[in-house]
């Protein structure tokens, strides 16, 4: 993400909410000040010390790059052959779950490829 036209790493929780506020650029939601007054300010808790330092004003962070990698990765989803697919979906986490009568379990998972539960 850039802030004042510059790269800025980000803590984890803080992507993440960044993430979803890129992702979102297209719908009209980020064009209200109401809705972009509360992201920022729930944004900004997750945030750390230093992020909160840097971040001062919602305007001055651009998110496109971040929306156009998105966008991006969508659409190399969306274009991917029968086959790919088939591989994708056998290559998945299945979780084995042991349950005993005091509602406790064990959880095995046998991991293929991806991170997914099902």
């Amino acid at each position: 993400m850039d802030v004042l036209g510059k790269a800025v790493k980000l803590s984890e929780a803080a992507e993440e909410v960044a993430t979803f506020y890129a992702k979102m650029l297209t719908h009209d939601y980020t064009t209200m000040e109401a809705f972009n007054k509360n992201f920022f300010k729930d944004w900004r808790k997750v945030m750390t010390s230093q992020e909160r330092e840097l971040i001062t004003d919602l305007k001055k962070c651009d998110f496109k790059p971040m929306n156009v990698y998105f966008t991006e990765k969508s659409e190399e989803r969306k274009n991917r052959s029968k086959e790919q697919k088939k591989v994708e979906d056998f290559a998945q986490i299945y979780c084995l779950i042991d349950c005993n009568s005091n509602n406790d379990y064990n959880g095995v998972c046998i991991i293929y490829h991806s991170i997914l539960c099902l």
